[in-house]
């Protein structure tokens, strides 16, 4: 949206809100705004007229609030006392025999646990920022020069961490500037000539957007994520009996094993999951287990704790690895759990360039302007904790090449025979290199280091190479426009990725878009026309697959028939892709593919499955190399598209009017699109993942309306049209089945729904002290996918199965829309109010007060019902159970509705003639009466609060497996309750508005 304004201010004027809910409910919105506008220099005619030259315009905001979604009904938390004595004292012993240890939120009652209105961990603070200038150039030509800015600071809010882990949460910080440069002119012309005026706007603008999601105590200091204390290994070196030349008793070294694993939670950054270590060492010291001894070999008592799998299996953390006990039955997560084991940051840059001119011609007033933007989006994003996050990288990269022994060098002393470790350079890591060079250390000593035992301000990203990082295909870091380091890096050529080993750079996302528009606006026969066409171009500016389904360099069917002597099946085209016996040294052909559609060898269509199997288990395209390389892609065809656009109107009667308009509109891909070189580099071992699909092209909108405004009274206008909307190449999941080197899901152009409905709205003017507006929509949406994943669950349930296709009801499809305003108001034109009179003045204490009413009423969303219910809908880290019952969204949920209120008077303060200033006071009452609204269900049940697994047979007999049953089945009833479900409660702000 582009607003064009005109000269510069004549006159200061300030203004300014303050809105709270400080005082009114418990989620303590408040906003505070200033706005300001006036001249900076102005000339002085000899008449003495002033004509501002420079003039400005700022506004600022500041808002801030508890809870940004407040939930309906509350949430539940442990009771403060309670939760202070788990986080001192998080574990207990439990079971016979091996010590093992449970948290003891595991054994939670009603009578620890309350219910509190707000979400604690979900605030909000933003500051927002506009100035401008105003430059007067000439008599009808001005330049604007303008700023704007915002910051922003989210708690990012979850309902697992809702019950013991609400005190640490990711925080979001995002942070908008914009700057822009716009200069615009007017030549008026004669009313009475052909050209009557032309009107031009040029501007320059540049948009910058950066933003982080990290723990808000650690911000960009990665080690400290996941950071449980010091650790440190003593190994022992095992002197195992053996006989030497057959006869002679001696020892001989087998190995060196990990003996004791010291723990000093000193210097933890989360000293809470370090009380799970203490309370262990503690227990054990005074408890102690049997243990085998390496020098005695023998088992004997001991409080050692062995290594950090020891650690873990008894209930504590190890640097970047959470227990088991930090979970709560899979349902939350327990106290001092992390606030994120994967900061990240992002960036992006826009630049973009708008013209636009107008000309009256005689009877037509034509509209022309282009618009040219350059996008550059950066990610970045670094896993600290889990099996790939760089603590547990460093623990299995330390030491690795000293793994085995040096036979060739013994070392006999008596009866002993001893070896030292083996160096195997190959072996050796780059981080193990650079920790011994850090640490003073021989890089081809022998001894052995030990990350877990280092302060994390030891360590920096450039201590890893990017083998390490990559971690054999499951990497470490996630990175666009960035290094794998984590720095900004200007564009390469795509190829470097594959030239550039050591640095393996990836772009930032890069699209273009450019738009040209042209507008005929006239009326004819007292018809009035719009007439316009828009031409859209959209480049990726991707390496995209040449074929999909192929993530290797390979031939193209001619190629394989000539290079094997055979010739094309009759219809089979050149450019297709052969299927052969053996992708690299192929005797014969087995089947051909045309995008993605199967024939076998004689060009007869068959299936994926069939060449599948024909082949001996995996459809074999004939390969140029089975390796990725820069041959296997190509550039991203820019999308070209046409979009006319036509409306026009005409009066049936003096009181009636028909209207009609045709759109065409297209849209960038929202999501699936960005894709990666290594996304394609370790498809073998993340092939259950979702890859991208830089092919993907703009989605289409097809928009057809029709109706009539009719004029019932002088105060009372009904409008009725009807429209439909027909959306093409949507994005959805899709199978590359039969793909190699393996089959994977992606994203294609597949999904096309339409929309098709009736609106009627009934405008009543102000009668008095009432005005009134209804408008009522009925609406049918059907299509194949509601969102680029609705089918991702479906397409991988039977073999050869890849895409559904099903016209259904979508999940946006709301039958009924109800919308009615009403708005009472007593004015100084118009009803007055009651009077009354003191001492011989009649005041009217209601002038300048009203009430606005806003109702809103729909008709239940649909959602599809399952036969069994679901775990995974509660718990996380359970298999989901996804048997429909019936036909997709055949299901709706309850009606919505909802009252808003605002009531509010007008202060107004004369200062002088004509001069005066305006204060408004107002409340303003959001769901009024506090309805609850439900906006999910489970799928199972139909009901916001109830899943219906806890009570079912399979959920009984899971819970009478669970330390205790009664706190697993209460728990879990706790979850169920889950304020996405329903819509926010009743808020009550109260404002204050003024100018002067």
């Amino acid at each position: 949206m582009q607003i064009t304004t005109g000269a510069p201010s004549a006159k200061h004027t300030f203004g300014g809100e303050i809105q709270s809910s400080q005082l009114t409910d418990p989620y303590k919105f408040n906003l505070f705004a200033f706005n300001a506008s006036g001249p900076i220099f102005s000339r002085t005619s000899e008449d003495g007229l002033k004509t501002p030259i420079l003039g400005y315009a700022f506004t600022m905001e500041y808002q801030h609030e508890r809870d940004y979604d407040p939930p309906y009904g509350g949430v539940y938390r442990v009771k403060p006392e309670v939760w202070e004595d788990l986080r001192t004292t998080p574990l207990t012993p439990f079971g016979e025999g091996q010590a093992f240890f449970v948290n003891r939120a595991n054994f939670l009652a009603p009578a620890d646990i309350e219910n509190i209105k707000y979400r604690q961990g979900a605030t909000l603070r933003q500051v927002r920022a506009n100035f401008r200038a105003d430059l007067r150039l000439g008599e009808n030509a001005f330049l604007k020069l303008g700023f704007s800015g915002e910051d922003s600071k989210r708690d990012l809010w979850n309902l697992s961490r809702s019950l013991l882990a609400y005190d640490r949460v990711a925080v979001r910080y995002a942070r908008t500037l914009r700057g822009f440069v716009r200069i615009q002119q007017t030549f008026p012309g004669d009313t009475g000539s052909f050209l009557k005026n032309f009107f031009y706007t040029l501007q320059f603008d540049y948009t910058r957007f950066d933003g982080r999601t990290v723990d808000p105590e650690f911000d960009l200091d990665w080690f400290r994520y996941g950071h449980i204390g010091r650790f440190q290994t003593r190994y022992a070196e095992l002197l195992v009996p053996t006989l030497v030349n057959g006869n002679l008793p001696a020892y001989e070294t087998q190995g060196y094993v990990e003996n004791e694993y010291i723990f000093d939670p000193s210097n933890s950054s989360h000293p809470i999951l370090a009380n799970y270590n203490t309370f262990i060492y503690n227990y054990l010291a005074q408890n102690p287990r049997l243990l085998f001894n390496p020098y005695t070999l023998t088992v004997e008592p001991s409080g050692r704790v062995r290594n950090f799998v020891d650690l873990l299996q008894l209930g504590g953390n190890v640097n970047g690895l959470l227990g088991a006990q930090t979970l709560i039955y899979n349902l939350y997560l327990g106290q001092g759990y992390i606030a994120t084991g994967g900061p990240s940051f992002d960036n992006a840059d826009m630049f973009r360039v708008t013209g636009q001119a107008a000309v009256e011609l005689g009877r037509h007033n034509f509209k022309v302007g282009f618009e040219f933007d350059q996008r550059y989006d950066r990610f970045y994003q670094v896993f600290l904790t889990g099996s790939n996050g760089l603590w547990n990288l460093m623990r299995l990269y330390a030491n690795r090449h000293l793994s085995e022994l040096d036979r060739d060098h013994p070392i006999v002393s008596g009866d002993t025979i001893r070896y030292l470790p083996l160096y195997q350079a190959d072996q050796q890591s780059y981080f193990d290199k650079k920790m011994r060079e850090k640490l003073g250390l021989p890089v081809d000593g022998l001894d052995r280091i030990d990350p877990d035992a280092m302060d994390p301000s030891f360590f920096s990203l450039r201590m890893f190479d990017i083998n390490d990082l990559y971690a054999g295909g499951n990497p470490a870091v996630v990175y666009q426009g960035y290094t794998p380091w984590g720095e900004k890096m200007r564009r390469v050529a795509p190829e470097k990725f594959f030239t550039d080993r050591e640095n393996r750079p990836q772009n930032a996302f890069a699209p273009t878009y450019v738009a040209f528009y042209l507008q005929d606006k006239f009326e004819f026969d007292k018809m009035f026309f719009n007439l316009g066409v828009r031409v859209d171009r959209f480049d990726a500016n991707l390496p995209v697959l040449k074929d999909p389904y192929i993530i290797r360099p390979f031939y193209r069917a001619e190629e394989t028939a000539r290079l094997l002597g055979v010739s094309l099946p009759q219809g089979v085209g050149g450019d297709w892709v052969a299927y052969v016996d053996n992708a690299l040294n192929p005797t014969r052909i087995i089947g051909y593919r045309r995008e993605n559609t199967w024939y076998d060898a004689n060009g007869a269509p068959t299936s994926a499955l069939a060449i599948i199997r024909a082949s001996g288990g995996r459809a074999l395209p004939h390969l140029k190399a089975d390796s990725l390389t820069f041959e296997t892609f190509e550039d991203y065809k820019p999308q070209v598209n046409i979009m006319p656009r036509i409306s026009f109107s005409f009066p049936i009667s003096d009181e009636a009017t028909f209207f009609a308009h045709y759109d065409v509109l297209t849209q960038r891909p929202r999501t699936g699109q960005v894709a990666q070189f290594v996304d394609y580099l370790f498809i073998l071992q993340n092939a259950t993942l979702d890859v991208a699909n830089p092919r993907l092209r703009p989605e289409k909108t097809i928009d057809f309306e029709v109706g009539f405004k009719q004029l019932l009274t002088q105060s009372i206008a009904l409008s009725i049209s009807g429209y439909y909307r027909e959306m093409r190449d949507m994005v959805q999941s899709f199978q590359f089945y039969g793909g190699y080197p393996v089959s994977y899901t992606s994203f294609e152009n597949l999904d096309f729904s339409t929309v098709k409905g009736i609106n009627v709205d009934i405008d009543i003017r102000r009668m008095g002290v009432l005005e009134l507006r209804f408008a009522y929509t009925l609406q049918y949406a059907q299509g194949t996918g509601s969102s680029a994943t609705s089918s991702r669950g479906l397409i991988g349930s039977i073999e050869g199965f890849n895409v559904f296709r099903s016209l259904l009801p979508l999940s946006f499809d709301q039958r009924h829309t109800f919308t009615g305003v009403a708005d009472i108001r007593f004015l100084e034109r118009g009803v007055k109010g009651p009077a009354v009179t003191i001492g011989g003045k009649t005041i009217y204490p209601l002038m300048g007060a009203g009430i606005n009413i806003t109702y809103n009423l729909g008709s239940g969303r649909p959602y599809t019902r399952y036969l069994l219910p679901n775990p995974a809908d509660v718990q996380f880290g359970v298999n989901p159970v996804n048997l429909i019952s019936g036909q997709p969204f055949s299901n709706n949920l309850p009606w919505y509705n909802r009252f808003d209120i605002r009531v509010d008077r007008d202060f107004i303060i004369r200062r002088g003639e004509d001069k005066q200033s305006i204060l408004n006071v107002y409340v303003i009452f959001l769901n009024a009466f506090n309805q609850k609204n439900v906006l999910g269900v489970y799928p199972y049940t139909g009901v916001p609060d109830d899943s219906g697994y806890i009570q079912s047979p399979v959920g009984q007999q899971l819970a009478r497996s669970q330390y205790s049953k009664e706190s697993f089945e209460y728990l879990y009833r706790l979850k169920e309750k889950n304020p996405a479900l329903l819509g926010a409660p009743l808020r009550i702000r109260l404002g204050l508005l003024f100018s002067f």
